[in-house]
């Protein structure tokens, strides 16, 4: 039996990613606490009231999320054995309608400007408790990763040459059997072998990346000052702390915050495209398998579409219909 219990319960932390599961958790803990305000002491013992009172507290408090919330408080209800209520299925239906009615398009973070991160010091920078922000911030706008991509990856998740360093990126949404991403950038900065003088050794993605990864390959690859695994929050508060650094917008003409946890994937992204990459290569970087890539590189691209008759007729073809 115990050895059942225990399979049970590996089976149940897999059926959800590992970059799902905290956020999984703080839903759960939010729920929990607005519902024990409401007088509900039972979160999961759904009712349509609750549903209902759920959805509209969280409407108000601006979360654009909020019915991510309530379907995983009433999956926790089915689970918990409760039945399947026709009034709660109708509660949902007039919630999730009233949530999206006026919705409007969705925030999008900042994006991190790459070309400016070598005029940041590099740490430690109070009140971040990242040990290295900069090269955090660094590796994540080259390999256009997450914020909750820096504060899962290990040392063992990067493999380096002389002359390149290969980061095999954590499992996500889109990747459930753990199988990962590996994504490489060759040296810039002239330390390699044969390597171009492009790029400084402390904003070289190759470099910085082979540096932080020396060491324990199961201890944190961007730890904290304490050496342990910085939480989402955490690699949020320090790319705040590097816009506030070099004196760009901290907040939205509402007051809501410009900063978060994409904005280096914005940042990474933008940066190739003014640089003219192309966006499927970009595509494959961010790992995206649908033309999500254009939401974060707004058109910056579209800045060198002016040479494509002459791109198109390099091969000396003159412009003809060509051969199939």
């Amino acid at each position: 039996p115990a050895e059942v219990a225990r399979c049970v319960a590996e089976l149940d932390t897999l059926a959800y990613a590992s970059t799902a599961r905290r956020p999984r958790a703080a839903r759960a803990l939010l729920w929990e606490r607005i519902m024990g305000s409401l007088g509900h002491p039972e979160p999961y013992a759904m009712t349509p009231t609750m549903v209902t009172q759920g959805a509209a507290v969280l409407r108000a408090a601006g979360y654009r999320s909020a019915m991510a919330y309530v379907y995983q408080a009433v999956q926790e209800h089915h689970r918990r054995g409760g039945t399947s209520d026709p009034a709660i299925q109708l509660a949902l239906q007039g919630a999730k309608r009233a949530c999206s009615r006026g919705l409007g398009p969705p925030k999008r973070a900042g994006a991190l400007p790459l070309a400016r991160l070598g005029e940041l010091p590099d740490g430690p920078w109070p009140p971040s408790p990242l040990a290295h922000p900069r090269d955090a911030l660094v590796c994540g706008s080259w390999w256009l990763t997450r914020e909750i991509e820096l504060s899962n990856a290990t040392k063992g998740d990067i493999e380096c040459t002389p002359t390149s360093s290969t980061w095999n990126l954590p499992a996500s949404k889109s990747d459930p059997q753990a199988l990962g991403e590996r994504r490489s950038h060759q040296c810039a900065c002239g330390a390699g072998p044969g390597s171009p003088s492009l790029v400084t050794a402390h904003t070289c993605p190759a470099c910085v990346l082979r540096r932080r990864a020396e060491g324990d390959p199961d201890s944190p690859l961007f730890p904290t000052l304490s050496g342990a695994f910085p939480a989402k929050a955490d690699i949020v508060q320090t790319i705040e702390l590097a816009a506030r650094s070099l004196g760009l917008q901290t907040e939205l003409p509402d007051g809501r915050p410009l900063w978060g946890g994409h904005s280096l994937r914005r940042g990474g992204a933008q940066y190739l495209a003014a640089n003219g990459v192309d966006v499927w290569r970009m595509q494959a970087l961010a790992r995206h398998s649908s033309t999500a890539i254009l939401a974060y590189i707004d058109n910056l691209h579209a800045q060198h579409l002016g040479n494509l008759a002459a791109e198109a007729t390099s091969d000396g073809s003159g412009g003809g219909d060509g051969g199939g």
